[in-house]
């Protein structure tokens, strides 16, 4: 094909110095021009992943008027594949897109509960542990955390400590005399032994519950601590309040 547009353009180009050339030898010459123009930009479509422009350039040379039968031959696959390759959104376009990557979801918004709580008798709310759960399965697994109990003017400060479950409570005793702290509670049964003031004793707690905590030179001194299974939990103040 490129050997007859040559030919071609040779040939006008001698009609063109003994006079205007023959109208014949220039339908050959643009016939021949977008052949090659069609084939060229449908190559160059092809090998950039554009195969919807592909497609689209050679059926556009199937429809040319005396297309060369080796030609025909040559690109009708071409122009098929092309054409099945592009699929919905074809070519450079569609995988552009799909290399785009998706938008981050939505991250959740945190949400604070508030309330009160009354009852108690005497004593009254203070102290009181609230936890929530789904209304449906499984809170999900709260993370440990680690929080320091103190044993101070013969008391355990605070009175009620909540944690939630495989947290490690540090107890310190910050008087100047000795003080243990042990707990006979289904929840957690252990003591740590008489402790001088300043020293402390991390303890780890595993089970969920409600643990009472006393000291055995002093039995005034009770406190306690509830391990809960939930993230969501809170200790109501002397007012009840949450």
């Amino acid at each position: 094909m490129r050997n007859l547009f040559l030919a071609a353009a040779l040939v006008a180009a001698g009609a063109a110095k003994h006079g205007a050339p023959d109208q014949s030898l220039l339908k050959l010459i643009d016939r021949e021009t977008q052949i090659s123009a069609l084939l060229t930009t449908g190559k160059l479509a092809y090998d950039a992943g554009d195969f919807a422009t592909a497609a689209a350039r050679w059926e556009a040379l199937l429809k040319v008027e005396g297309l060369p039968s080796d030609v025909e031959r040559a690109v009708k696959p071409l122009a098929t594949e092309a054409r099945g390759r592009a699929g919905e959104g074809g070519g450079a376009i569609q995988e552009k897109r799909e290399a785009t990557p998706e938008p981050d979801p939505p991250k959740p918004q945190s949400i604070t509960v508030t309330g009160a709580i009354g009852g108690g008798g005497s004593i009254g709310p203070g102290g009181a542990v609230i936890t929530l759960r789904p209304l449906h399965g499984w809170p999900p697994k709260p993370a440990p955390v680690k929080k320091s109990l103190l044993q101070r003017e013969k008391r355990f400060v605070p009175h009620v400590l909540a944690v939630p479950v495989g947290s490690s409570v540090i107890f310190r005793n910050q008087d100047e005399i000795f003080h243990n702290v042990f707990s006979l509670s289904p929840a957690a049964k252990f003591d740590t032994g008489l402790r001088e003031g300043g020293l402390e004793t991390a303890v780890k707690f595993d089970k969920a519950g409600v643990i009472e905590l006393l000291c055995n030179i002093h039995a005034t001194m009770i406190g306690y601590l509830v391990v809960v299974e939930s993230p969501w939990y809170a200790v109501a103040d002397v007012s009840g309040a949450f």
